[in-house]
């Protein structure tokens, strides 16, 4: 089922998006190319109208799955980690232009609601060098399919698609290396301030050696 007209503006959206007013990730438009692979999409949609139409199923068990390989699937990820990436330039690592990068999407799933269409999509991706999963929320304007990004977190999974098949072995060895450079870092402080002791205390000894020294001379 269509998700019904939308008078949708950056008001009502902002309500929705855990992020800062911004005109990169609130109700950008689509361009002629991904307007096409919108029209595609909505036709999908009329398919699934009766999956949407049992208003007492649950809201997760109401949601259609995307294969992959549709043309709308890189429309709203592609937008999702650029604005992402945005959203970090802008405001935490001022000037890095790629924080999430090399980006898989492993699944693509939508629903409707009074604004529009909520994509869900997971996403395997790298950052600072580690391979992580993330969960992306992209909201769709019924009518144009402007895009809003609702969020975009780290999830706990370790990533599972064959683009980082075997990374979950590279995060626990990078983790535990870590471990193991701030514990030597510790130690080797520890050991410094051990040192400085020890120099103090010989140089203690010394002078009261000279004091005794000089002092049984008189």
């Amino acid at each position: 089922m269509e998700a019904p007209p939308s008078t949708l503006s950056i008001k009502d959206v902002f309500t929705e998006s855990i992020y800062p007013l911004d005109y990169r990730i609130l109700l950008v438009p689509l361009n002629e190319e991904e307007s096409e692979s919108w029209l595609k999409l909505k036709d999908i949609a009329s398919s699934h109208s009766a999956l949407f139409d049992t208003s007492e199923m649950d809201d997760k068990l109401r949601e259609a799955s995307i294969e992959l390989d549709h043309p709308f699937v890189p429309v709203v990820s592609d937008f999702a980690i650029a604005a992402y990436n945005e959203l970090c330039r802008m405001y935490v690592k001022k000037d890095e232009e790629d924080n999430v990068y090399e980006a898989q999407v492993i699944n693509v799933k939508y629903s409707t609601n009074s604004y529009g269409y909520l994509f869900s999509i997971t996403i395997e991706a790298m950052e600072e060098d580690v391979a992580g999963v993330y969960e992306a929320t992209v909201l769709c304007s019924s009518d144009d399919g402007k895009r809003t990004l609702i969020k975009f977190t780290r999830s706990p999974h370790a990533p599972a698609g064959n683009k980082f098949k075997g990374m979950s072995d590279l995060i626990r060895d990078k983790l535990v290396y870590q471990l193991v450079k701030e514990q030597r870092k510790g130690i080797k402080g520890q050991l410094m301030e051990a040192k400085k002791r020890s120099k103090r205390s010989s140089k203690l000894n010394r002078l009261k050696n000279d004091y005794k020294v000089v002092k049984g001379q008189y």
